[in-house]
């Protein structure tokens, strides 16, 4: 799926893993602090979903991806 397109390239920009969890919490964590928590706006019933009441996620605005891969990062100066 496209997600895992998205997640295999930056791994391949970065030479490192994306979102290295060690557990599926530890992880959806990590995706959350970089991406932001899913909203109502972003993900309609995100909150509805079985296994999110079980555990506490910070509210994390998006825009952190940025911040990895900022735009001119992206471009070699080199043609």
């Amino acid at each position: 799926d496209l997600w895992s397109v998205g997640c295999i390239f930056a791994e391949m920009l970065q030479k490192e893993p994306l979102f290295p969890g060690k557990t599926e919490v530890d992880m959806l964590t990590r995706i959350f602090n970089t991406l932001g928590t899913p909203t109502e706006d972003t993900w309609p019933d995100f909150n509805k979903l079985p296994n999110v009441k079980k555990h506490n996620f910070t509210s994390v605005p998006p825009g952190k991806l940025r911040e990895l891969f900022p735009p001119t990062s992206l471009y070699s100066e080199k043609s």
